[in-house]
């Protein structure tokens, strides 16, 4: 339930952030389409129809009808990513209402298809967005966070792109086209919009991976944790992923020398109070089989001394058996 909540915030702030900015010139190239079919799909498509004339399964036909079509056309991946989203963001309580699905599965497999169409070696906002929309759509923390590693990574790779290498790779919609035939500077100004904007995107993925680690369960927590440090340890999100490892670390171990301490006290409370049992044994003692064999020793001073010197070793005990348990599961995972 936690992971759920989280991918949701997630995806909400990849929306907020990413989409509505770099959206708009692909939209309008697909409003302005002649092609019949896509002007049969906007008649159902969920953003441009209200709820109760929007059609989910009808436009996603329309749409992959389009792209069997013309498998080459350049929109083609952002009509992949629409579909993407019609199973996720675009999907409202009142579409619900009237019988659409979120469906994040398939959402997953069309943001994938939106990456895999994309052209090679072009660069642009629909090819982010849907990067950061497989990652967070993976089914597992493990899955999501090797998503976001990718992700991260190719951040990394586009910040060290001088403007005149981003200007040469960035895919332009044709609208975008014919403001650039008629406004000098409107690529350099695309350009430094899209170096800018990185910064923005690289610390959003630090805080989701971050996040979805911290909300994964005590046994995978640790080695998530750890494979983000061990990723990037020289970098910004090494640093957040090593304080988390860290908090947690101390807390497990907390946790454990507590359990320890709380069981130690259940198994003094039970021991017999030494007056009580010699008294008992003295109104209730019974004739023996062997009246020469020792009688036990109830010395509550003693028992006590005993214990008091076993605790520590036993507390110390345990926070190394953690400590071993956690560096055996972390050598299996990087066998």
């Amino acid at each position: 339930m936690r992971i759920k909540s989280v991918f949701w915030i997630i995806l909400s702030v990849a929306r907020l952030v990413c989409h509505e900015v770099s959206a708009e010139p692909w939209v309008t190239d697909l409003k302005e389409s002649e092609d019949p079919i896509l002007v049969e799909a906007r008649g159902c498509d969920l953003e441009f129809q209200p709820p109760s004339v929007a059609d989910q399964k009808k436009c996603e036909h329309l749409y992959l009808q389009y792209v069997n079509n013309k498998p080459e056309d350049e929109l083609v991946p952002y009509i992949y990513y629409r579909l993407g989203e019609m199973y996720t963001t675009r999907v409202t309580p009142k579409h619900l209402e009237a019988g659409a699905v979120r469906d994040i599965s398939k959402a997953r497999e069309y943001f994938l298809k939106s990456v895999q169409h994309y052209p090679k070696g072009r660069l642009g906002e629909t090819l982010l967005n849907a990067h950061v929309n497989v990652a967070a759509l993976a089914p597992t923390p493990e899955e999501q966070i090797r998503g976001y590693i990718e992700y991260y990574r190719l951040l990394g790779d586009l910040e060290k792109l001088s403007e005149k290498e981003v200007r040469e790779k960035l895919w332009f919609s044709q609208r975008e086209r014919k403001i650039a035939s008629v406004k000098t500077d409107f690529e350099k100004t695309s350009v430094e919009a899209f170096l800018s904007g990185l910064v923005g995107k690289k610390s959003i993925a630090e805080t989701n991976m971050v996040a979805i680690a911290e909300q994964s369960d005590s046994e995978m927590r640790l080695d998530l944790l750890r494979d983000i440090t061990v990723t990037f340890p020289d970098s910004e999100l090494g640093e957040k992923a090593r304080a988390s490892l860290r908090k947690f670390a101390e807390r497990d171990i907390n946790e454990a020398i507590e359990s320890t301490l709380q069981n130690d006290h259940f198994m003094t409370s039970r021991m017999p109070d030494s007056g009580a049992e010699q008294s008992d044994a003295t109104e209730t003692e019974e004739p023996r089989s062997n009246p020469d064999a020792p009688v036990p020793s109830f010395d509550g001073n003693k028992d006590s001394s005993v214990y008091l010197w076993i605790t520590p070793p036993v507390i110390l005990g345990t926070a190394v058996i953690l400590y071993l348990l956690a560096r055996r599961r972390y050598n299996k995972r990087h066998q």
